[in-house]
């Protein structure tokens, strides 16, 4: 549901949402992501850095996507970082998902976004 608040323009009723989802799940890296996104795409960039360092100290205890990263960066116009991170999702055996995810539309524009996709083998045009 916050997904789909953020993707609809409603990033603040999104960050109302994924509270709740990030509390539930015990903080899951997942929700923790779109919590991310949805701080960034709501103008609270502080909030987002602070999911981003959030999940930086849980990466180091165990497995957090490298594709939460992409997403987060992406959602806060930090290109080169987000592509950085999809690299490394890529490298990680990242689902063909994460590439065509809706959240980081910003970065289909860019040149490497297409790159990355025939590296994986996806036909584009």
């Amino acid at each position: 549901m916050g997904a789909s608040l953020v993707k609809t323009g409603r990033p603040g009723e999104a960050v109302a949402a994924l509270e709740k989802a990030v509390a539930l799940s015990h903080r899951a890296p997942a929700y923790l992501t779109y919590l991310g996104v949805s701080h960034a795409e709501a103008g609270r960039v502080a909030e987002a850095r602070g999911v981003l360092a959030e999940l930086d100290a849980a990466s180091r205890a165990g497995y957090v996507p490298p594709a939460a990263f992409t997403f987060i960066h992406a959602a806060l116009g930090e290109t080169d970082r987000a592509f950085e991170y999809l690299a490394r999702a890529r490298e990680d055996g990242a689902s063909p998902f994460d590439f065509f995810n809706p959240i980081i539309e910003k970065l289909r524009t860019d040149p490497r976004h297409r790159a990355h996709l025939r590296e994986r083998g996806v036909a584009v045009g």
